[in-house]
């Protein structure tokens, strides 16, 4: 059975503020602007479309990520899934109640205790009275703030909204749940928390699950399925892998070095090229010794002696590792004009997969260059064990060298 199913889903703002003096009036003008043709222009500025006709079908017990950038109209869509907001045009099918968690602290009142809020916002959120009090000691065991349940909820922090938000939406006898950004707030035995709740409820219950992050790595664990909204557009809509591909593809396609402008550093050394390469082939393969050609230019007359640093990030945003001449007691010596530095890795230990790469050059504390996610390590294949065996999927970030006696 079909839990969601939008048909053309359409969202339009209109921009600024309404000023005509009357609601009647704003809403003559805005329908007269609509069906004006001459006025396409003033349309155009004077709107919004925050989702472009956004067609799919969600079936019972599916956990389904959202993922774009900022602005790609996320959030409008689950506030129209969750009945906060109505569509312009089209419609959306839904099967069951609904919880949804979308902001820190929706639904609670700041005076009041955490034990009293529980209550509060589980009506809000469609439980009865009975449902609550049946759940009460697990949404308290299970948000964590049991010391503090008898304190007025202005004096949590937002970690702890979270926490008790969460685990109120989580106990909702509901078909589906919304989760959104939110769970960033909190900290990382938290969010696996959540994560295994969410795949428990949709596991055992066949809840439909509906979680929107920019943390790729949670909604690889935790969704099945995935969409990608791009500009109110949905743009993908299948497989988590290939969806989660496809961002980092569209994402992590790094500028030209001479059309930067985010450059930070006097210039004096630049960057000018650069090239990934393993011994034998173009391309970088896992398991490889791997090769980065760095060409430098050098307007200094003196030949200078440089601290050069090559930062190795995960998609996701955390730091992989890092490649520095001084971490080697390696001394780089420079010259007036054009320079080339080679950097080797021996046995490349990351899986296939686009790693962005921050560089910075500097000598003696003058900074020459500091470009973050100067250019791309695209690993294409996966070889590293003798045999050609690669990790199985979702199973680590790089390969470590073992043995078995």
């Amino acid at each position: 059975m079909k839990a969601l199913v939008a048909e053309n889903i359409s969202k339009i703002y209109r921009k600024g503020s309404i000023g005509s003096g009357s609601l009647a009036k704003e809403l003559e003008s805005g329908i007269k602007s609509l069906f004006n043709k001459k006025s396409k222009e003033t349309i155009d500025k004077n709107f919004h479309k925050s989702l472009d006709q956004i067609n799919f079908e969600i079936e019972e017990g599916d956990r389904v990520g959202i993922i774009g950038k900022n602005g790609a109209g996320k959030s409008t869509l689950l506030k129209i899934i969750s009945r906060i907001t109505t569509p312009t045009h089209g419609k959306i099918k839904g099967h069951g109640r609904v919880a949804s968690l979308l902001e820190v602290g929706t639904g609670f009142h700041p005076e009041l205790t955490g034990l009293e809020n529980i209550f509060l916002n589980g009506s809000i959120i469609g439980m009865k009275n009975a449902e609550i009090k049946a759940n009460l000691d697990s949404i308290i065991s299970f948000s964590g703030v049991g010391s503090y349940i008898n304190t007025p909820v202005k004096r949590y922090s937002s970690g702890m909204y979270v926490r008790l938000a969460f685990s109120i939406a989580a106990h909702l006898q509901s078909e589906i749940l919304i989760v959104d950004e939110v769970l960033a707030v909190g900290d990382l035995e938290f969010q696996k928390m959540c994560l295994d709740k969410m795949k428990e409820l949709s596991q055992s219950e066949g809840k439909t699950i509906l979680f929107v992050s920019h943390n790729l790595n949670s909604v690889s664990t935790l969704c099945n399925n995935s969409m990608l909204l791009e500009s109110g557009k949905l743009l993908q809509f299948g497989k988590t892998e290939d969806v989660i591909n496809t961002y980092i593809q569209k994402n992590n396609v790094s500028k030209p070095l001479n059309e930067r402008t985010d450059k930070r550093g006097n210039q004096k050394i630049r960057l000018t090229q650069f090239r990934w390469f393993t011994q034998n082939e173009q391309m970088v393969v896992s398991g490889q010794d791997t090769f980065l050609e760095l060409f430098l230019f050098s307007s200094l007359t003196q030949d200078t002696s440089v601290e050069i640093s090559i930062a190795i990030d995960h998609q996701e945003g955390f730091r992989i590792s890092i490649l520095n001449n001084t971490l080697i007691s390696e001394n780089c010596i420079l010259k007036e004009g054009e320079n080339k530095v080679t950097f080797k890795i021996s046995t490349l230990p990351l899986p296939i997969g686009i790693y962005p790469c921050t560089f910075y050059l500097s000598s003696s504390g003058e900074i020459f260059e500091w470009i973050k996610d100067a250019f791309n390590l695209e690993v294409f294949g996966e070889s590293y064990y003798p045999n050609g065996n690669s990790l199985p999927k979702k199973q680590g970030f790089v390969y470590l060298p073992f043995t078995i006696n």
